[in-house]
């Protein structure tokens, strides 16, 4: 209890932090092809990960809650447009999660990123996921997930995501690494009108669908879990996560 007090302590503080928070600033008079490679970043970058420990939750019993802190390289969106803005950082954004045990090795999982102070950014999605092979000799485990999600920045573009990944997990006693492959399609309305962002004033939608490969490992101490991974979709998107496994 008094390591779960002391999470949470840690962890409050940066969820409602401002600086945890997506501040893109997004260029004006954006083309087709524009917007295709903006969703190329903003689209497939913000897909459903397996960030965590790649072990089934272990039935109805099962539950996790957790934190995620995730990277995208957003720097050349500035390049982008007629009416291009100043160089700027690559963004982070905080995703909050919860999974839950079905029966035998399937888990199911809900994230979302609430609201920070400046109400730029905010997404939500789920994860279907099926432990369906486990080596008899070898602390080796296959895991399919089924993902979907949709993400808002700053009401002027909407994306949606629908991945499916198929992934390998290798445990230790307290270590875990993993590594797959993917698909996921991305799909973004860019608003357009007065205050939109295409140079035909038009909203426009895009679409695209590419493979990714991912990387990870976690590390577990009792209830708690600490994991990174590097997702490759074009770029390389890096994110982090501490949680509570029950």
């Amino acid at each position: 209890m008094k390591l779960r007090s002391t999470l949470l302590s840690f962890v409050i503080p940066f969820i409602f932090s401002p600086n945890g928070w997506c501040l893109l600033p997004i260029p004006r008079g954006l083309s087709s092809a524009d917007c295709l490679r903006a969703l190329g970043i903003l689209g497939h970058g913000t897909l459903v990960k397996p960030l965590g420990d790649p072990y089934p939750l272990g039935g109805y019993t099962g539950l996790e809650v957790g934190l995620s802190w995730e990277h995208l390289l957003t720097a050349d969106i500035a390049k982008l447009g007629q009416q291009q803005v100043p160089e700027q950082d690559d963004t982070s954004y905080f995703v909050i999660t919860m999974g839950k045990g079905l029966f035998y090795n399937v888990d199911f999982f809900l994230q979302f990123s609430p609201l920070g102070q400046s109400e730029q950014y905010s997404s939500f999605g789920g994860a279907l996921r099926w432990g369906f092979y486990e080596t008899t000799n070898w602390p080796v485990h296959f895991s399919l997930q089924i993902a979907g999600n949709s993400s808002n920045f700053q009401n002027l573009i909407t994306t949606t995501n629908q991945e499916i990944d198929l992934f390998m997990g290798y445990s230790f006693v307290d270590i875990s690494v993993y590594a797959g492959i993917g698909m996921v399609r991305s799909s973004g309305l860019f608003m357009g009108g007065s205050g939109g962002i295409t140079d035909s004033n038009d909203t426009l939608s895009q679409a695209a669908t590419v493979g990714h490969g991912l990387f990870g490992f976690s590390y577990r101490y009792r209830d708690l879990f600490a994991a990174l991974e590097i997702d490759n979709v074009g770029s390389n998107v890096v994110s982090s996560k501490i949680g509570m496994r029950f």
